[in-house]
Order: C-alpha cells, then structure tokens, then sequence
C-alpha cells in the first residue's frame, strides 16, 4: 500500500524556525571549533602580528549568527516579532542596569574587574527571561480574548 501525503499545509513560521534552528547549530558548532583552534593557535605565536587575527577568528560565526537572526526576525509574524522586541527591550534594561550597579560597586573595590566577554551571554540569559516572561503575557491576554 502506498504511504499516504500529508495534505495539511505547512507553516511557515515552523520552517522558518526549523531553518534557523539548523543554521544557529551550524554556526555556534563552527563558534565552538574556531574557539578552541584559535587558541591553540595563539599559543605557538609569540609577538606576531597574526595574533590580532588569529584572536579574533571565533567573531566571524557570531557575525553569521547575528545575520540569521535579523533575518529569522524578519520572517516572524508580528506578535512574535513583538515579543521579541519586548523580550530585546528587558534584556537591555537588565543588562545595562547590572552592568552599571557591577561598575559602581567595582569603582569602590568593593567587587573584582567583570569580564567584558561575559556582556554578551549576560544579555543573552536576560533576553531568554525577557522571552519567557512576554511569552507568558501574550499568552494570558490570548487566553482572555
């Protein structure tokens, strides 16, 4: 007997997120290789002009990350696209609020140096909390309606 299609249409925001999804592990799975390359690396260059380079090699998926997202947004609906932004707007305020408050209390030797690398996963983290939150908003006023 012959398997029967799917006749349901697809949607596009699941391929959307599926093709993100892929692209996103590609990029970070290449992040993770130029990481660990680069510093292997930069342990046999000693006072070498190619360290600059060579240094900054993982930024370059990162870039491509950045890209895939834009265009990932893009291609979202607009209450996704919303929650997003929203999400984007509390990262931004946690970040810029515990960055500030970390720098004061440092200022006064009353904290160590805070690592500018970890900025990014900092934001990041809070972008995630700031999803969760807006999702769960958006949701009970969908619920409502």
């Amino acid at each position: 007997m012959a398997a029967m299609s799917d006749s349901r249409p697809v949607n596009p925001q699941v391929l959307s997120k599926q093709r993100f999804g892929r692209r996103f592990a590609i990029a970070m799975a290449v992040y993770t290789i130029l990481v660990v390359t680069s510093q292997q690396i930069l342990n046999t260059l000693s006072d070498s002009i190619w360290r600059y380079p060579v240094a900054l090699l993982p930024v370059v998926p990162l870039l491509v990350v950045f890209w895939l997202f834009l265009v990932y947004l893009r291609e979202m609906d607009e209450l996704l696209r919303r929650i997003q932004f929203e999400a984007f707007g509390i990262s931004l305020g946690a970040t810029l609020i515990f960055t500030i408050t970390w720098g004061f209390l440092e200022a006064a030797d009353l904290l160590p140096n805070f690592p500018t690398i970890m900025v990014g996963p900092l934001m990041i983290f809070a972008w995630g909390i700031g999803s969760f939150i807006t999702q769960r908003h958006y949701n009970a006023v969908c619920e409502t309606d």
